[in-house]
């Protein structure tokens, strides 16, 4: 019988080999157990993920109201509300029977009527577009403007003068039989009718106003290029606007009267204060603000500031450096503009001045009057309450009559 011995280093070859294989073979286990782990983590992180989705679905689901029957009538939506607005007009009517094209850009005769907006509950203060990046995809992709998402003219009543004045009479009474307030919003260059409206809307409603809206919509042609075009069209307008303003001061019993006049719009304005006769005061008009103003600053010192003044409770301007449609149309009139801001300042014992220089603005930062929340609540001061620029969270520049303020 013959023994086969292995020398020393052929053993601790074969040693070597073996675990070698040991360690190969044990390899695809541990992939697989690592696998499995990194499964077993998923699956619950999912899982878990799943059951947060599911007990919010829950809740919002108990939350909701319970959904109407087939053969229930259908509730009214409650994602947004309704805003009427008592509005006068210079525009021609058109033959279309979009109320969206109702009136054209051709200046024409005073019209009177009340529009119906609806503005979205879930909307941030000074955004009447709330699509989102959808708005601007192009041709069927774009997503459609709705009550829910936009502010937008939904109901259109044209009305004759006494007609009109009957139904604002019957606004301007709450229910105690108590005369509340008039706010009359006065546009400026380049809109649209629907863009008057809307805009008279959503600031009284993002402003808190808590009386009757009014708009005063003259036949901006709703076109850059047309500056000019529209400056001989708002100078064409100021006598209605000052009829249309005494209707709503002498023929109601509003309680007091506000007036927000923007841009080109603040011409009117101050046409109408301008041209009243001494005999004729208007012993209701409370507040005035004018913003981004388009109005020469030496011509309004010299003219209308002490009017102003001597006429409304509490006169408020809003203006701003970061102008650029002031900033532009300043060097082509060839004299400031009294929004346009610092360095030129337009000051007046009893005259609160803003310098809105510091608020983020848009494109042209000549809408940041009704785009800034920031704006919007200092303006909700002042209709709502009725403060002073000394009472409201702004900082004092200089001291004495003509000191001014700037926002924070």
């Amino acid at each position: 019988m013959t023994t086969s011995v292995q020398p020393p280093r052929t053993r601790e070859r074969l040693k070597k080999i073996l675990r070698l294989g040991a360690i190969l073979a044990a390899v695809p286990v541990a992939l697989v157990v690592i696998i499995l782990v990194g499964e077993v983590f998923f699956l619950g992180t999912a899982r878990l993920s799943q059951k947060r989705l599911l007990r919010q679905d829950l809740e919002e689901l108990s939350s909701a109201p319970p959904p109407a029957s087939m053969n229930a009538p259908p509730e009214k939506p409650t994602s947004w509300i309704t805003v009427p607005v008592y509005y006068g007009t210079r525009r021609a009517r058109t033959r279309a029977s979009d109320i969206e094209h109702y009136y054209s850009d051709r200046d024409d005769t005073l019209k009177y009527g009340i529009a119906t907006i609806t503005i979205p509950e879930r909307r941030r203060p000074g955004k009447t577009d709330g699509r989102g990046w959808c708005r601007f995809l192009p041709g069927k992709l774009e997503c459609p403007r709705t009550p829910s998402n936009s502010v937008l003219l939904s109901a259109l009543k044209p009305r004759r003068p006494a007609a009109w004045l009957r139904e604002v009479g019957v606004a301007l009474i709450d229910s105690n039989d108590k005369p509340v307030d008039a706010l009359i919003f006065v546009h400026g260059y380049n809109n649209s009718f629907v863009d008057a409206i809307t805009r008279a809307a959503q600031l009284s409603y993002d402003a808190g106003f808590p009386g009757v809206t009014f708009a005063y919509d003259w036949a901006s042609r709703d076109a850059l290029p047309a500056y000019f075009i529209d400056q001989e069209t708002a100078e064409r307008s100021a006598p209605d606007f000052s009829r249309f303003l005494r209707r709503i001061v002498d023929s109601t019993q509003a309680r007091r009267v506000a007036i927000v006049a923007h841009s080109m719009g603040t011409r009117l304005v101050l046409y109408a204060l301008r041209d009243l006769e001494e005999g004729q005061p208007l012993t209701k008009l409370d507040q005035i603000i004018l913003a981004a103003s388009d109005v020469d600053s030496a011509i309004f010192m010299d003219q209308y500031a002490g009017r102003i003044v001597q006429t409304a409770g509490l006169a408020t301007i809003y203006a701003s450096k970061r102008d650029r449609a002031l900033l532009i149309s300043g060097p082509a009139h060839g004299a400031h503009r009294v929004g346009s801001g610092p360095p030129t300042l337009v000051l007046y014992d009893g005259l609160d001045y803003i310098d809105a220089s510091t608020i983020d603005t848009d494109l042209l930062g000549h809408g940041y009057y009704a785009e800034n929340k920031q704006l919007i609540d200092d303006i909700f001061l002042i209709l709502r309450h009725g403060f002073p620029a000394s009472y409201r969270n702004l900082s004092r520049i200089g001291e004495g009559p003509l000191s001014y303020y700037r926002f924070r």
